[in-house]
């Protein structure tokens, strides 16, 4: 992961359903499905650390999972979009990952 191509002085916050998982060599990434006031539906591509990192952190292949809700708090991209990366993910648990 780049770090250089994220605003890290700025933090997002978002709402929405998981979209999908993917844990490749390089990174995690989780794409989100957020909606505005009118229903409008925006995917959004969540970047995090390496698998490794993240199992270190608790997480494994089923802690989330298509369909589930959660809130993040990321850092959007310098290059704007909905592209960002993950600083934090709550579950509607409560359990934050």
């Amino acid at each position: 992961m780049e770090v250089h191509r994220y605003m890290t002085c700025r933090k997002s916050d978002a709402r929405g359903d998981c979209d999908r998982v993917l844990m490749d060599e390089s990174h995690v990434e989780i794409g989100l499905d957020t909606k505005d006031d009118k229903g409008k539906v925006r995917h959004w591509i969540l970047e995090a650390s390496s698998p490794p990192v993240m199992v270190n952190r608790g997480w494994n292949r089923k802690s989330l999972q298509p369909g589930d809700v959660m809130k993040v708090t990321f850092n959007p991209s310098q290059r704007g979009g909905s592209v960002g990366r993950l600083i934090k993910l709550i579950k509607a648990d409560g359990k934050v990952l």
